[in-house]
């Protein structure tokens, strides 16, 4: 059963599938600087959704985005994008904790998926 979203929801699907390879979840003002590093890079929007990749634009962290607790269970992995401390990254793992591990993305961002540091 698809969840019930808010009437008017803080996050935004800005580009991509709804049930990407790769989520990017841009939190706050991470969003802009992913959107300009993409763009430095060269990636349009186009290119990047036949990839399978998605960038969604997190505006409230607390609690759990239910479009991004929906969008990483179809995601085969997840990069959090978050400016300060791994707050979207924390919750999202801990989301998906009880998930199936066949199901379950590999979710990287302040650290890969091995514990090292990746994004600081």
């Amino acid at each position: 059963m698809p969840r019930r979203r808010p009437a008017n929801p803080l996050d935004k699907l800005t580009f991509g599938q709804a049930a990407p390879r790769l989520l990017i979840a841009a939190v706050g003002k991470a969003h802009g600087d992913v959107m300009e590093a993409l763009r430095q890079l060269g990636a349009g929007e186009a290119e990047l959704e036949s990839a399978g990749i998605a960038l969604l634009q997190v505006g409230l962290v607390w609690p759990l985005s239910p479009l991004l607790a929906e969008l990483a269970e179809t995601a085969e992995a997840v990069l959090v994008v978050e400016e300060k401390a791994a707050v979207a990254e924390a919750l999202l793992k801990q989301h998906l904790y009880n998930v199936p591990e066949a199901r379950r993305p590999v979710v990287i961002g302040k650290e890969d998926e091995e514990g090292r540091p990746l994004l600081p």
